[in-house]
């Protein structure tokens, strides 16, 4: 994080929220494991397609003049990817139709030193 934006994540000042977009805004080809989906960029996706179809021909070139001991290539090893999260159900009040978040800020709204800010609401 320190290296792309300038911001030492270990600070005390930095919360887990701002963390969390930060590591969703890292560049493509960025992350350090490189079995996860987001080590790879579109260069390297198409690099191993460029490979996988280079492999193919020279398989194919070397049977068509008649090699016997030739095998078909293996594919690049590409990492898994990554499942899409299901929708957030939130739960609501059978009696009043309003959701639990709501009816959270309602009852913390009693208590006293609390300010309750709703935000789109």
């Amino acid at each position: 994080m320190l290296a792309h934006f300038g911001i030492d994540t270990l600070s005390r000042k930095v919360t887990l929220r701002r963390i969390h977009v930060l590591l969703r805004r890292l560049p493509a080809g960025t992350w350090p494991d490189p079995q996860s989906e987001m080590s790879w960029s579109l260069e390297s996706h198409l690099l191993a397609g460029v490979l996988d179809t280079l492999g193919a021909l020279v398989y194919v070139t070397l049977k068509a003049n008649g090699s016997k001991s030739a095998k078909p290539p293996k594919p690049v090893q590409r990492p898994k990817p990554v499942r899409p999260r299901p929708p957030v159900n939130v739960p609501r009040n059978e009696k009043t139709g309003r959701s639990a978040w709501a009816e959270l800020a309602d009852a913390l709204k009693g208590q006293k030193g609390t300010e309750v800010i709703i935000v789109n609401g």
